[in-house]
């Protein structure tokens, strides 16, 4: 089973009406988690990090390559398939250095680009990750951050996301739709009946950003309307962090510092926080109805 191509997670998917989960990870103790919910459910799953919130100097230096190459060996080693995602780079080259690092599907950040600029770079990234037997997600229309933008205007075009795939030959679609990164105060409204008409002249997989704030109700419409990956990332962590801070005003004792910090044992400060999103993790498979779909990937 191990580790898959993303386009054979979604599109596997797509024709089985359920969805697939990317929970985006930060660091070892996060990645794993995904790794286990995973395997309880019997979920594929996707594996990966994202650039768009980290230190873009970190990435330039060294970060990039032992994100990959972590993600790519614990996805071989599990009994669920598993595809290793790289999310939301802003340069080209991080997403170059991230296929030759392991990860085996990539999005470039382009949402500041012309239709134009957007065009003929996701051009290069698909030739260069098709060529290194990688993926590439692309994007049309803007996302907006809920943070710092909230501007929800320039929403995914059908006509020209039809144009888009036919120029660039991506592998799968993110839309805009109404959904809103980093929104965890409450639920947007997306609008299905815009992500309809796009279903209907696009034929690959389409995949929803933002989902921390996407209804609950509206995913099982979503996916018979060709959502086949949901991205989940801002819920996580403040899941996590909340967690852990919670478990760290209630330690009083530290007789052993190496039981607390690294050790994964049940005192490591970071485990109640793992535990947490493992939970929050299974019920998000089970709300894109992807728990006990390993075997349709084989044996």
């Amino acid at each position: 089973m191990s580790l898959v191509s993303l386009k054979t997670l979604l599109e596997t998917a797509s024709k089985n009406n359920f969805a697939v989960g990317y929970f985006e990870a930060w660091d070892l103790y996060s990645l794993e988690a995904v790794a286990l919910a995973a395997e309880k459910e019997n979920s594929p799953i996707v594996l990966g990090f994202g650039g768009m919130t980290v230190n873009q100097e970190w990435i330039n230096s060294f970060g990039l390559e032992p994100l990959g190459r972590y993600a790519n060996e614990l996805a071989k080693s599990l009994s669920v398939p598993a595809a290793v995602y790289l999310n939301e780079v802003y340069e080209i080259d991080h997403a170059k250095r991230g296929v030759k690092s392991g990860f085996n599907s990539v999005l470039l950040e382009t949402s500041n680009l012309s239709h134009e600029e957007n065009i003929n770079i996701t051009k290069e990234l698909v030739k260069f990750a098709h060529s290194n037997n990688a993926h590439v997600q692309g994007e049309v229309g803007h996302l907006p951050d809920f943070i710092v933008d909230t501007n929800s205007d320039n929403l995914t075009d059908p006509n020209k996301a039809k144009n888009f795939i036919n120029l660039t030959n991506i592998d799968f679609l993110g839309v805009s739709i109404g959904n809103v990164h980093m929104f965890s105060k409450d639920n947007y409204n997306p609008q299905l009946d815009l992500l309809s008409r796009i279903n209907e002249v696009v034929e690959i997989p389409l995949v929803i950003h933002g989902t921390t704030g996407f209804p609950a109700d509206k995913i099982d419409l979503a996916i018979k309307n060709g959502v086949a990956m949901f991205q989940v990332g801002t819920i996580i962590k403040e899941t996590f962090f909340n967690e852990v801070k919670k478990n760290l005003q209630n330690i009083k004792i530290i007789d052993n510092i190496h039981d607390f910090v690294g050790s994964r044992k049940e005192k490591d400060f970071l485990e109640p926080g793992k535990t947490k999103i493992i939970d929050l993790i299974s019920k998000y498979i089970n709300l894109f109805n992807s728990q006990n779909k390993k075997n349709l990937y084989g044996k």
